[in-house]
């Protein structure tokens, strides 16, 4: 179809007969929606809309399972430690491990670049259940780790800076370019209540540079666990990997493809990855190791993505096996 107009398009002229539009009930059965379902819309194109912003119906109720099962287990386990540790909630639990959860090798699960930190958001290939079975591995490090998460002297001086420059936590955000108001504020109000060990270096350098803080009294000011835990983040980080290839086969869905013997190179790689044709109409990711993957859009062109300490992975999260 062709576009001409905002959310108006129009069948090629001359080959009208070639092409049908699915109708709205049959993007639903795509949605896994059943035929029962009763669809409520007055304009078509809010019927569309509807559809398209649905999740799939079977989706939904194998992630809920998996979210029961594992507060199931969570609460069981809670129910058998005591009246001492289940007096520990869960948000607590999960500032617990955060701000810990470089520190103890009992966070990690699996190997190789899938060796993440329980806070880094990273699933195993063919384990997406392990996304969701978080709820008891922060209640498990609660019991062995409890660390009430406090005001730092960096975080109250960041606030104190903040409140001197008339600027709330939005604006702040805004200014060091954190992204929205919203969520920005969000985390820079965190930060000051729960202390510096969930900011990474690069958003705690942003703030110091529109609040005018210098880096070295940023430094200065660090505790010595953010500082044991980046020292333990980055002998983690360098620790040598293989080179891994994924194909992003759908918005959020990444597949790993093993790679052939014959490609021992990170140029042959690049060059297998590039050329492949079977994988040209995909965003492709190939991960040289934990800090550092080169991205390649189906145009053929690429970028470069750098992670570092207490920030997501460079290369992709929800992957399937």
């Amino acid at each position: 179809m062709q576009k001409f107009g905002v959310d108006a398009f129009r069948f090629v002229p001359g080959k009208e007969s070639f092409y049908r539009r699915l109708s709205v009930r049959e993007c639903a059965r795509i949605q896994t929606f059943p035929d029962s379902h009763k669809l409520c819309y007055e304009r078509i194109i809010d019927g569309y809309k509807m559809m398209g912003n649905a999740v799939l119906v079977n989706l939904a109720f194998h992630l809920a399972t998996a979210v029961e099962r594992c507060v199931g287990k969570a609460s069981r386990r809670r129910s058998t430690r005591g009246k001492s540790h289940s007096t520990a909630t869960a948000s607590t639990a999960r500032r617990m491990t955060r701000s810990r959860g470089l520190e103890h090798p009992s966070l990690f699960q699996g190997s190789g670049r899938d060796r993440r930190p329980y806070h880094a958001g990273t699933a195993a290939p063919d384990r997406v259940r392990f996304a969701f079975g978080r709820s008891s591995s922060c209640l498990d490090s609660a019991h062995h780790n409890r660390r009430v998460t406090m005001p730092t002297r960096l975080s109250q001086r960041f606030q104190q800076a903040r409140i001197a420059s008339g600027l709330k936590p939005g604006q702040l955000a805004s200014l060091a370019g954190l992204g929205t108001e919203e969520v920005g504020g969000n985390l820079i109000a965190r930060f000051e209540r729960d202390g510096e060990d969930m900011l990474s270096d690069t958003k705690l350098a942003k703030i110091a540079s529109a609040l005018g803080i210098p880096s070295d009294e940023v430094a200065s000011l660090e505790t010595d666990e953010r500082r044991r835990a980046r020292a333990e983040w980055e002998a983690w980080s360098n620790e040598p990997i293989p080179t891994s290839f994924y194909v992003r086969m759908m918005p959020a869905v990444w597949h790993q493809v093993e790679l052939p013997e014959t490609v021992t190179t990170p140029e042959q790689a690049l060059e297998w990855a590039r050329s492949h044709s079977r994988w040209a109409p995909y965003l492709r990711c190939l991960c040289w190791s934990r800090r550092h993957a080169t991205y390649i859009r189906p145009d053929g062109t690429s970028y470069e993505a750098h992670t570092g300490f207490n920030e997501d992975g460079p290369g992709p999260y929800m992957r399937l096996a």
